[in-house]
């Protein structure tokens, strides 16, 4: 992340001094601190299309900014532009990363499994990857389990009731006598 992910606003001069010299990548990264998702994306965007030294974080921030401008399923094919293009650099892991939690949130289990497996290899990320992974399967656990309990719910509440007993009938067999 850049430093002026988490700074105060800065002007131009002071833009340039922080961010290697590129202005525009400061303007974008203020217009994403302060939640201008379509007008950052539009400047990392730029960025990134110029190969500069700040070309892979421009790309990670224009797929964040994508994701909180437009969602889940756009930002994950940005995520995963970034992870091919940077694979093994500590951009492309974090677009794995980030791919991975958009899979994950669009019920996509396997390619959310995908990346997190390609991030097992990776010291920095490899037991939030076990997590997740864990995290996974547990939730296919859960849900086989809860879809168990509820076919039988559900065939018995299909079921016909019993007809009602006519006057002087016999009560229906398995019914206890009330009195």
């Amino acid at each position: 992340e850049s430093k002026l992910a988490n700074a105060a606003p800065v002007a131009g001069a002071e833009l340039a001094e922080l961010d290697g010299g590129d202005v525009d990548y400061g303007h974008a990264m203020q217009a994403y601190r302060t939640g201008r998702y379509s007008e950052a994306q539009k400047g990392f965007d730029q960025v990134a299309s110029r190969s500069g030294s700040n070309a892979a974080s421009a790309g990670l921030f224009a797929a964040l900014g994508k994701r909180h401008g437009s969602g889940w399923k756009d930002a994950a094919k940005r995520f995963d532009t970034i992870n091919g293009r940077y694979r093994g650099s500590s951009i492309g892991n974090e677009a794995a990363w980030q791919a991975a939690d958009c899979y994950r949130a669009l019920g996509a289990e396997a390619d959310a499994r995908r990346n997190y497996q390609q991030l097992l290899e990776v010291a920095a990320y490899r037991d939030r990857a076990q997590q997740a992974l864990a995290s996974l399967d547990q939730e296919r656990v859960g849900t086989r389990s809860s879809a168990a309990a509820e076919k039988p719910a559900a065939k018995a509440k299909a079921a016909k009731p019993p007809a009602a007993a006519k006057p002087g009938a016999p009560p229906p067999k398995g019914t206890a006598d009330a009195f």
